[in-house]
This record gives C-alpha cells, structure tokens and sequence, in this order.
C-alpha cells in the first residue's frame, strides 16, 4: 500500500506541476481564506455532469463492497478523494452520495461541508444535525458526543466530510475517536480535499485521484 501511494502522491505532484502552464495555483491557503469559501451540499444534477461513471463506480464500490483490515466494528474505513481545486471531488462525492445502491445500503447518510476551520465540536453539531433535520445547541463534548453515539447505534451510516483543509493530525485524531464505537461494521467515510497531507492522515485505504476529464469528455462543453 505504502508503494500505491507513493505512485499515487507521485502522480498529483505531476498534475500540480502541469498545472501552472495554465496560470492554477496551488499551495497553502490561509484558514480565513477558506472560511469564505462557498458551503456545499448534498444535492447534484446528474444530468449536467460528464466523463465521471468510472471515478464514480471506483466510489460506490468501496461504499457497498470493500472492506479494510484497518475496518472494525468501532472504526469505519475513510478514503480521500484528493484533487486540484475544480476537478469536481465535491460533484464525484454528491453523485456517490445519491447513488440508489449506496442509499440501499446505508442506514444513514450524513453531509457536513467542513471547510472552514476543523472544530470537532462544531462539526459534531453539524452531524448531528445532518441526522435529526434540527439544529443542534448542545454545548458541552461530553453532551455531544453521548447524543452521537444514541443517535448511530448499531446503524450502518455514509459520512461525507467535503472541502477539508486542516492538516493537524490531532484534530482529526479526536473527530475519528468520536465516530469510533458509533455505529456497525462496515460504515464508511469520504473526505474531499486538495492536500496530499491530509489524505495520508486520514484514509484507511488508498485515496482516489481525481484527475481531468478525458479530450473526448471535454468536447461535450464546446
């Protein structure tokens, strides 16, 4: 696995490179930039999008099929869909989300756009209230993370966690401690992000790549 990602993070570095021939940027953005940033959702029009039914059967086969040695009842496996800004993760992520064999297959499906700064405590709110449909004003961990747990018990749930920027790995470390425990084997979780870093930490299996499309995909636009 570690020679597969080593390819893998070889690769995105060949993409970044190409990319400045077209005028991309690519590098560090600061936490009050990404704050602005546009808050996603769950909801996508399949009919406007292209040249994505590989990237998303790659997808919805790790949601329904795979399974970790890394996966347990008490931690549910994570993969990255890792890419230039663009690319469409957030889209690759919404046609998995609403996949009819992936929503047959899960009990709950969660959507938390993260985005700006990684706050466990916020984020647990945003889960929360992604399964009640209600805002959550619970301010304590301990409080949050109880209501968690009675609220994933025994289910089998998707989470999507789109646009995650932060690379501290204790702060991850403390959201995944909260999920452990919380619900059936076989749980899963995508995360999209730009960073090769936050990918190595937090993926139980190897991230997917999302390159751009194809020449013959490209000509449906002009």
């Amino acid at each position: 696995m570690a020679d597969k990602m080593k390819e893998i993070m070889e690769r995105f570095d060949e993409i970044a490179k190409e990319s400045s021939i077209f005028g991309l940027k690519v590098g560090a953005i600061k936490e009050e930039e990404v704050g602005k940033r546009e808050e996603t959702h769950s909801y996508v029009n399949e009919s406007e999008v292209y040249g994505r039914d590989v990237d998303r059967e790659k997808i919805v086969n790790f949601l329904i099929n795979s399974l970790s040695s890394a996966s347990s009842e008490a931690n549910p496996d994570v993969m990255a869909i890792i890419g230039l800004g663009g690319l469409g993760k957030t889209t690759l992520a919404q046609l998995a989300f609403n996949d009819i064999r992936v929503s047959k297959a899960f009990t709950k499906k969660i959507w938390v756009c993260v985005s700006e700064q990684f706050d466990v405590k916020k984020l647990t709110r945003s889960i929360i209230a992604s399964i009640t449909e209600s805002e959550c004003n619970l301010q304590d961990m301990d409080s949050l993370q109880r209501f968690l747990r009675e609220k994933l018990r025994e289910d089998r749930f998707f989470l999507v966690l789109d646009d995650v920027w932060n690379e501290d790995q204790e702060k991850w470390g403390n959201l995944k401690d909260l999920l452990s425990g919380c619900a059936a084997k076989r749980s899963k979780v995508i995360v999209t992000t730009h960073s090769e870093r936050v990918a190595s930490i937090v993926g139980t299996v190897l991230p997917h790549l999302l390159t751009g499309l194809s020449d013959q995909d490209c000509w449906v636009f002009v």
